[in-house]
């Protein structure tokens, strides 16, 4: 079962992940890693990262190696939960991203803002986003309340945020 879904959005220069409880494995890190510096590599600026997470979070290990690969490059980076202990996670990575910040699933509107997507933008997100959660869900076989109401929160009117942008 993944514990880490991903895939960029190359129209909006963003990796979107979706991440259940648990810590990714090392070849799930693996993976990642490589795509966010192919993609940091290969795209204009802004580089964005939408991290969509019931709780799991990269291992202290798998947080130096993120350090190492990115070699002093950042990319706005927007981390939603509703896991407590990701806001403590979140602090330490700003040692080596200052532009990454931690939201509630409530305030996805501010996520999304941080990122510097417009208002057209959330229609591609929403869409990217839950077809990464069912990779998560049907590999487990279920549905969890937390991702649901992360989805629940994507799905509104209009970000409150990005109107008139």
């Amino acid at each position: 079962m993944p514990n880490l879904v991903f895939e960029v959005v190359p129209q909006l220069n963003t990796l979107v992940s979706c991440q259940n409880r648990g810590s990714p494995s090392d070849s799930e890190w693996d993976a990642w890693l490589a795509l966010a510096k192919e993609t940091m590599r290969t795209t204009p600026k802004p580089h964005r990262a939408l991290v969509m997470t019931e709780g799991g979070h990269p291992s202290r290990t798998q947080q130096g190696r993120l350090a190492a690969a990115m070699g002093g490059g950042r990319a706005l980076t927007a981390v939603v939960s509703s896991a407590p202990t990701l806001r403590f996670v979140v602090s330490a990575l700003t040692f080596t991203n200052r532009d990454i910040k931690c939201f509630a699933p409530s305030q996805m509107d501010a996520a999304l803002c941080h990122l510097g997507l417009a208002t057209a933008d959330v229609p591609v997100v929403e869409a990217v986003t839950e077809r990464l959660r069912k990779q998560l869900t049907q590999a487990a076989g279920s549905v969890t309340s937390t991702a649901g109401s992360q989805r629940d929160s994507l799905r509104r009117e209009e970000p409150r945020s990005l109107r008139n942008r």
